[in-house]
């Protein structure tokens, strides 16, 4: 019994370890403050498919924890990002299209 509650102790610690490297990790990878702010203006000046696939690609760019920060900095959806993922990754038909057919503001007749 001894053995098993000195192995569970030794897990725990391993865990907390682990989980300070990857906290460590991600503030290693935050940029600048005047390119998250470069970022976001080139982010906000691109079309709604070229935003997604710009922070999907930023994210990949990090690694782990970049969806997170990719977001915070941009000021994104998450899910926005992994849409963009699956554009990258071929899972999304092409489609010249960057909003649905009938999507947008209707346009008013003058009278």
């Amino acid at each position: 019994m001894k053995q098993g509650v000195k192995c569970d102790k030794i897990a725990r610690k391993e865990k907390r370890l682990s989980k300070k490297k990857r906290e460590c990790q991600m503030q290693q990878m935050r940029y600048p403050v005047e390119i998250e702010e470069t970022m976001k203006k080139f982010f906000e000046s691109l079309s709604e498919k070229d935003r997604r696939r710009y922070a999907a690609i930023e994210a990949i760019k990090i690694g782990h924890g970049g969806q997170k920060y990719i977001c915070e900095v941009l000021g994104c959806d998450p899910d926005t990002v992994k849409k963009g993922n699956d554009e990258l990754q071929g899972e999304m038909e092409e489609d010249a299209r960057i909003r649905k057919a009938g999507a947008g503001a209707k346009k008013r007749l003058i009278q």
